[in-house]
C-alpha cells in the first residue's frame, strides 16, 4: 500500500525517514483494482478523528486559568500554537515573555521550539470561536516585583535599548523591566529624530523619572545626566543681553540715576522749543503738538 506524504500527519513532516519501522493506525482511502492494485492509505484523518473525539471531552476539563502541559506544534510570526492533547492554543507574542519580543518566527524561537512540552496558563477559552489564549509568562516570576527595589525615582542605571520609535526609546534596564526615555528627555537641545540619539541594543545610562507600579510604566531620562547648557546672551543692555536678550534686572536698578540717563535728560533740556498753532496758542498750556513726543 502506498501512503502520501501529506497523509502521514496532520502537519507537515519535513524527514519521513524517522517513520521507518514503526506500526500506525491508518484509513484506506482508495483502492484501485487495475493493474497491480494499488491501495492508498490515510494516516491523517485518523489524526484528526482522534483529535475531535479528545476535544470533546477538553470542553468539559479546561477552565480559564488552569495550567495545563502541552506541546509546541508549531512556531508562528506572532506567537506559538501548543497542543493540549486534541485542541491547539495561541501564546501570543506578548504572553510569551515577560521580555519584548519582537515579531517574526526567529524571535519566538528564542523563547520556545518546536515539539517541546512546555506549562501554559489558559488565558481565554472561546469554544464557539475555536479560539484558546494561552500564556506562559505568566507561570514565570514578575521582574516588575522583582526589581521594585533597585528600580526607583531618581536612581541611576545602565540598560540596552530594545527598541525605537517616532515618540522615544524602550530601554530595558532590567530583566523583563523596561521603561520609555521620550524624546524630549534624550538631549537638551532639540532631537526631530530619535535615531540621531540612540541605537538599538546600545547601551545608555538612564535616571528614574517615575514609576508607575499599576500601569507598570517606568519614565527615564538620558539628558538628566546631562550638563545643562548656560543660556548665552550677548553684551549689552544691563543683563539682559541685548535685543532679543532677557532683562533680569530689579526695577530699582532700571529706575537708578545713571551718567547716560543725565546724559540724555540734558541732551532733552537743551532742545529748543517749537512755536505754533495747535494746543499751545489755543490752550495756553505752553506748548504745541510739535512738543509732543511719542
Amino acid at each position: 500500500a502506498f501512503m502520501p506524504a501529506s497523509q502521514v500527519d496532520i502537519d507537515r513532516v519535513p524527514d519521513l525517514s524517522v517513520f521507518v519501522g514503526e506500526k500506525m493506525t491508518c484509513e484506506v482511502q482508495k483502492v484501485d483494482k487495475r493493474g497491480q492494485g494499488n491501495i492508498v492509505l490515510s494516516r491523517r484523518d485518523v489524526l484528526q478523528k482522534e483529535r475531535a473525539k479528545a476535544a470533546e471531552s477538553l470542553k468539559e476539563a479546561l477552565k480559564e486559568g488552569d495550567t495545563v502541559t502541552g506541546t509546541v506544534r508549531k512556531i508562528m510570526d506572532f506567537g506559538a500554537f501548543v497542543d493540549l492533547g486534541g485542541v491547539d492554543g495561541l501564546v501570543h507574542l506578548n504572553d510569551l515573555s515577560h521580555e519584548r519580543v519582537n515579531h517574526g518566527a526567529k524571535n519566538v524561537a528564542r523563547h520556545v521550539s518546536e515539539g517541546q512540552k512546555v506549562s501554559v496558563q489558559i488565558l481565554k477559552l472561546d469554544w464557539e470561536g475555536n479560539r484558546i489564549g494561552l500564556g506562559l509568562k505568566q507561570l514565570q516570576a514578575d521582574p516588575f516585583a522583582s526589581a521594585a527595589e533597585e528600580v526607583v525615582e531618581g536612581a541611576e542605571l545602565s540598560g540596552k535599548v530594545t527598541k525605537i520609535l517616532e515618540f522615544g526609546a524602550f530601554v530595558e534596564v532590567a530583566p523583563g523591566v523596561e521603561g520609555l526615555v521620550h524624546i524630549s528627555e534624550l538631549d537638551w537641545r532639540r532631537v526631530n529624530d530619535v535615531n540621531e540619539v540612540l541605537k538599538e541594543n546600545e547601551v545608555v545610562q538612564v535616571k528614574v523619572l517615575k514609576v508607575d507600579p499599576s500601569d507598570r510604566k517606568i519614565s527615564l531620562s538620558i539628558k538628566q545626566l546631562k550638563d545643562r547648557p548656560q543660556q548665552q546672551g550677548g553684551g549689552g543692555r544691563g543683563r539682559g543681553g541685548g535685543r532679543g536678550g532677557r532683562d533680569d534686572r530689579t526695577p530699582e536698578e532700571i529706575l537708578k540715576e545713571t551718567p547716560e540717563l543725565r546724559r540724555l535728560r540734558e541732551q532733552a533740556k537743551k532742545q529748543p522749543k517749537k512755536g505754533g498753532g495747535g494746543l499751545g496758542n489755543a490752550g495756553g498750556m505752553g506748548m504745541g503738538l510739535g512738543d509732543l513726543k511719542l
